[in-house]
């Protein structure tokens, strides 16, 4: 009964294990996804404000 036991908890605590490691994996991919929509978003501003500055100015503003 005691080894039932102990092969129960041990079969739980890696099934833990690894629900904790997938869900620390996912939690990794959304922050690597957000940093690269950052950066193209900081990209797409910079050629903007470029495009702004080197275009020729207009009269009415």
């Amino acid at each position: 009964m005691n080894d039932f036991v102990y092969c129960g908890g041990l079969i739980y605590m890696l099934m833990l294990g690894l629900y904790v490691g997938i869900q620390f994996g996912r939690i990794k991919a959304q922050n690597e996804m957000i940093d690269e929509l950052r950066q193209a978003r900081e990209e797409v501003a910079r050629e903007r404000l470029l495009r702004r500055l080197h275009a020729p100015i207009e009269e009415g503003e």
